[in-house]
């Protein structure tokens, strides 16, 4: 049985499904309201991400790629997640890289920034020869956010050419939620 006290000292109680409190039973499925959380991905892919350039390319919440933004806190224009509530958040970002024919890449590096500074990075040490290769980075963090604080997930290549491409396909995406 699980009990909850509210500010004006009722109490609601659960056992086998059903909830009770002061004015009476309430039975069936109680749902917590919509919380924040948002799936951003790539309107359209980039051929060339530049050298030591950090690039933020998560631009649409589109449905049309059944990518959704609850509660609307996810801002295309500028890239960016801006936190509603204070709490626990948690963030993914994956990135599907392709670089065309590039064997001196020393490597990239995938960034979640918090209010414009790296909290979390994953460094991916690229090995290969002269042949095209595929790489998905991805990078998870959880963060603790004040309200309006602002996450971006950045990637950058360092080393090589400008023939680095990122797909905007399924593998290419950032998440978030509210955790509480």
């Amino acid at each position: 049985m699980a009990k909850l006290q509210l500010n004006n000292s009722d109490i609601i109680t659960e056992s086998s499904g059903n909830i009770t409190y002061a004015s009476g039973t309430f039975s069936g499925n109680l749902k917590q309201p919509n919380l924040p959380a948002f799936v951003a991905r790539m309107s359209s892919g980039i051929d060339e991400i530049g050298l030591s350039t950090d690039v933020n390319v998560f631009d649409t919440t589109s449905s049309k790629y059944h990518f959704f933004d609850q509660g609307n806190h996810y801002d295309e224009t500028n890239k960016k997640f801006v936190a509603p509530v204070a709490g626990l958040y948690w963030f993914h970002a994956s990135w599907d890289l392709r670089d065309e024919i590039v064997n001196n890449v020393t490597y990239y590096i995938g960034k979640l920034h918090l209010n414009n500074t790296a909290k979390f990075h994953h460094i991916y040490d690229h090995v290969g020869s002269a042949d095209s290769f595929f790489h998905t980075i991805t990078l998870n963090g959880m963060m603790d956010l004040a309200v309006n604080d602002e996450v971006t997930a950045i990637i950058k290549q360092v080393g090589g050419s400008n023939m680095t491409s990122i797909a905007a396909d399924e593998g290419t995406f950032f998440m978030g939620y509210f955790i509480g």
